[in-house]
């Protein structure tokens, strides 16, 4: 039977308060976890119905007809959640499908919107949770959560992005990527020998494509084993990664949890001998199985095991490497030994003589059921101060706390540094740490869309650096499905295209020449738009705030809470790409204000067209993107390089659409260093006014920490309110 429940809350701020249910676990995931003696006894919660049901913790809150639910990171169902049901408990999500609960990452945080109010919610809670947003009970969104325990952070204010960055004053600002891991990736299962490397390498310069890393899945490794390397197949890894940095190129190596048993191997016998896997019901190290077999896991929840892991980075990191690749850390586990041997038993009493079609039919459908995966996580135990706690009672915590150990080892071993550091498993407050990726997602036309809705909903979350897998991970893409989503990709932090080891090359270079030069030059215009994409996420980072943003955070026009194939990057930039098959026009929508129409093929030969507000339908042949920037914006671009390695935007190239008056900053720094935190890096200050004789444009710059700006000059296109050109050069002294 339900009973009601105590409940506490405190007030941090203004506008943030948290209510507290019983004694929750300390997730790490919030900067902010007030002490039990700040809280006050309250008699019931204004925002959630909650009681206890069968250890089971009951939150309920009432719909109106219009209400959205904005959020909730990477899971499928669009950026409103209205009409969904989630199933927070991070999951390998294949395929990324409507039928899909689950997630890589885990991130209950949303936004309710109703009547006009923003209320924003934030579950600090490291397990469970069923979420249903309307789908049973179209007046009701409910939470069942497994244990009766919570810290519920409530964030209140006048806009989408204030509770925005509440949620970031909450859980923390985004790591900071190295400029390299703002460049185009290229990434397959696998690149299985050191051959393939530089042939990848050589395909991207002989073609003219710029590049800046490659990736390096597990064949690297010796028989899969974490931190070794397979010298047949990589004879002279140093020499290898001194060619590739050489050429502009970094390489980026995977990192998975999983340590292969095997007597002699120094990770494994270090790791046992120290207690630092997570143990089964009787105490012994728990052994599952992944890519090299039997396997351990670490217990990253214990400070000396993060330590102790991150340390065995830095056999890279003295080598050159500057990237890493955290990959199967919900944890995934294939299946567990005694479960195995049980199968096998079972098939012995099989009488496959005696089938007929359709019971071999049936028997084959049933064996996935043998494998009860869900019940492997009650399996294993972790140590927590001094505590065995159950991993499911943490287990959305796995993927972050493993990043936090690279975080935190690399820190130490190479300060003042940056790393680019990914993860597929995550929550909120993995940001800290390092970006993540979508996902192993498809060659599906949908995925594009589902690719813009991720991505923003985990920039609302605070999760900035962040893409997904262009041309989908499984599956071929067909040439025209690459090209748009090579479009579409290029305007997101992580600008990565990966794809699974049986399928074709996908690789630019490897479709015909007519795609070939298209995702050429949208490669070049990612790297021309640095200067804007770099100097936002900066500046977003700072601000706590998204960088790719949905339309209505721009907009109050109702319209644009339904908009989810059109995104703004940053405040300036809105990008609507095209995301179905044959496609040579699309419908935009314009709101409050004209907006200026960028299109072209070429980075530097633009054409520019003024559109009034409200919908229209524009041309958009293949090797066109999309673009339009707003009243009184400014877009600063600068020629394309091969690789940030030789990144030197000397001469910024701006495109202004100019209604009266404008102002912009434009960030630099050195992109390889974490001084920019203390100061080192510079700013311009760009005004252009109009006058009657024509434009006012001014522009000063500030140098902090000794670093010094690259930018020495404005070659400016200012357009004015109906579209006419005018074209001003402004030196930076």
């Amino acid at each position: 039977m339900a009973t009601s429940l105590c409940l506490r809350r405190y007030n941090i701020a203004t506008h943030i308060d948290v209510y507290r249910i019983g004694q929750p676990f300390h997730t790490g995931s919030s900067l902010i976890t007030p002490a039990d003696d700040l809280f006050e006894e309250i008699q019931e919660c204004p925002y959630f119905s909650i009681v206890e049901d069968h250890e089971n913790l009951l939150l309920n809150r009432t719909l109106s007809d219009e209400d959205a639910l904005i959020g909730f990171g990477q899971h499928v169902g669009g950026i409103n959640k209205r009409g969904r049901r989630l199933d927070l408990f991070c999951g390998q999500a294949i395929p990324h499908n409507p039928t899909n609960w689950r997630s890589n990452g885990n991130y209950p945080f949303f936004i309710h919107v109703s009547h006009g109010k923003l209320t924003g919610f934030f579950f600090d809670y490291p397990s469970h949770i069923e979420a249903d947003l309307g789908h049973s009970t179209g007046d009701q969104m409910s939470f069942r959560v497994s244990k009766p325990r919570l810290d519920l952070y409530v964030y209140t204010g006048s806009s989408y992005r204030e509770l925005c960055k509440a949620h970031t004053q909450t859980t923390g600002r985004s790591f900071l990527p190295p400029l390299f891991a703002f460049g185009y990736h290229q990434c397959r299962y696998s690149y299985e020998t050191e051959a393939e490397v530089r042939a990848v390498r050589d395909g991207f310069r002989e073609n003219n494509i710029p590049l800046d890393a490659i990736y390096m899945d597990i064949d690297y490794m010796d028989h899969y084993k974490v931190f070794t390397v397979n010298r047949d197949r990589f004879p002279d890894l140093p020499k290898l990664i001194n060619a590739m940095k050489h050429d502009g190129i970094e390489l980026v190596p995977i990192i998975d949890p999983g340590v292969k048993v095997e007597s002699g191997y120094d990770v494994y016998e270090q790791g046992l001998h120290d207690n630092h896997f997570c143990t089964d019901e009787s105490g012994k190290p728990f052994t599952g199985a992944v890519w090299p077999g039997l396997t351990h896991f670490p217990d990253f929840m214990q400070a000396h095991t993060r330590s102790w892991w991150g340390e065995h980075y830095t056999r890279f990191t003295e080598l050159g490497i500057r990237g890493f690749w955290n990959d199967m850390n919900e944890p995934e586990i294939f299946y567990c030994p005694d479960e195995l041997d049980a199968v096998k038993e079972r098939l012995k009493t099989v009488d496959y003589e005696a089938f007929e079609d359709r019971d071999a039919i049936d028997f084959l459908q049933s064996l996935s059921s043998w494998w009860q995966k869900e019940s492997y996580y009650d399996r294993f135990y972790h140590t927590v101060e001094g505590t065995r706690v159950p991993h499911r009672d943490v287990h959305n915590l796995y993927g972050m706390m493993m990043m936090r150990s690279v975080r935190e080892a690399l820190t130490e071993a190479h300060p003042n540094e940056r790393f680019l550091l990914l993860s597929r498993a995550s929550t909120c407050g993995s940001h800290r740490y390092g970006g993540i990726w979508t996902g192993d997602n498809h060659s599906w036309w949908e995925h594009l869309r589902t690719n813009i809705q991720m991505v923003i909903c985990l920039g609302m979350a605070g999760q900035l650096y962040t893409g997904a897998d262009i041309g989908g991970h499984c599956d071929e893409p067909s040439a025209e499905l690459l090209v748009r989503w090579t479009q579409l990709g290029l305007f997101f932090p992580l600008f990565r295209n990966h794809t699974v080891k049986e399928s074709a090359p996908q690789e630019p270079y490897a479709f015909p020449e007519r795609e070939q030069t298209i995702m050429r030059e949208a490669i070049r215009l990612r790297y021309a738009l640095l200067p804007y994409l770099y100097g936002e996420f900066m500046k977003a980072r700072q601000e706590g705030s998204p960088l790719i943003q949905p339309l209505f955070f721009i907009s109050e026009d109702p319209a644009c809470l339904a908009i989810e194939d059109q995104f703004m990057v940053a405040n300036q930039l809105m990008v609507a790409p095209v995301i179905t098959p044959a496609t040579r026009h699309r419908q935009v929508y314009l709101p409050d204000q004209r907006w200026l129409h960028i299109s072209g093929t070429r980075w530097d030969q633009l054409s520019a067209t003024v559109y009034p507000s409200g919908a229209h339908v524009i041309e958009a042949p293949l090797d066109v993107v999309p673009m339009f920037l707003r009243e009184n914006g400014l877009l600063l671009m600068t020629a394309p390089c091969q690789s940030t390695a030789s990144y030197s935007p000397e001469v910024l190239h701006g495109i202004a659409y100019v209604r009266d008056a404008l102002s912009y900053v434009y960030y630099e720094d050195d992109g390889v260093s974490d001084l920019c935190d203390h100061g080192h890096s510079a700013r311009v200050s760009i005004t252009i006014s109009r006058q009657d004789n024509g434009y006012e444009v001014s522009a000063s710059y500030t140098e902090q920490g000794g670093y010094q700006l690259k930018a020495r000059e404005l070659a400016l296109k200012i357009y004015d309110f109906e579209g006419n050109l005018v074209e001003q050069t402004v030196v930076l002294q």
